[in-house]
């Protein structure tokens, strides 16, 4: 069974999504024009609609949206605006590296620490290691994170700041 969003007798399918508990932070859906912005202010609206197979009630407050028409039906991509990875909070790919790849452009964008690509292993490492990330639940074919906000606080970047120079320091006496 596909997954869909109802709400006050509207429904539309569901293909893509990101949850963390009880918040949609992205949503792909199909349906009527009429349905799909129903569904989309419901949501936007801080209303509750109900995500099936799940059973569960979903909401998605401060939902930005990106509709297109599509023939006889209605596409829209329905965001948090947390899923920039300027904010880094949420952070949604098609695969693992990409979700790495993102968290390295929101540490390199909410820190003062010079950080270069090759680190993004090790800063993933470090993030998952210090249990700043969560894994989303997600649709299949998505891979999620949310961030806790703690890691660009000063005392995760300064956990973060020790971390790269003892690594520097093995590093030179290993060589």
């Amino acid at each position: 069974m596909k997954a869909k969003l109802e709400y006050g007798g509207h429904e539309a399918l569901l293909e893509a999504w990101a949850r963390a508990d009880d918040r949609l932070v992205l949503a792909s859906i199909v349906g009527t024009r009429e349905s799909v912005r129903a569904i989309h202010a419901a949501l936007n609206g801080d209303r509750w609609a109900f995500l099936q197979p799940k059973g569960r009630l979903v909401r998605m407050p401060g939902a930005r949206a990106i509709f297109e028409a599509l023939p006889g039906a209605s596409h829209a991509i329905l965001y948090d605006p947390q899923t920039d990875p300027r904010f880094g909070r949420y952070l949604i790919g098609r695969s693992a590296k990409e979700v790495r790849d993102l968290l390295f452009l929101a540490i390199e964008h909410r820190t003062p620490l010079p950080l270069h690509r090759d680190w993004t292993p090790l800063l993933w490492t470090w993030a998952e290691e210090r249990g700043y990330l969560e894994p989303l639940e997600t649709s299949p074919g998505l891979v999620g994170y949310e961030v806790d906000a703690a890691l660009y606080g000063a005392e995760g970047v300064n956990d973060l700041k020790a971390t790269l120079e003892e690594h520097f320091e093995e590093a030179a006496r290993a060589a």
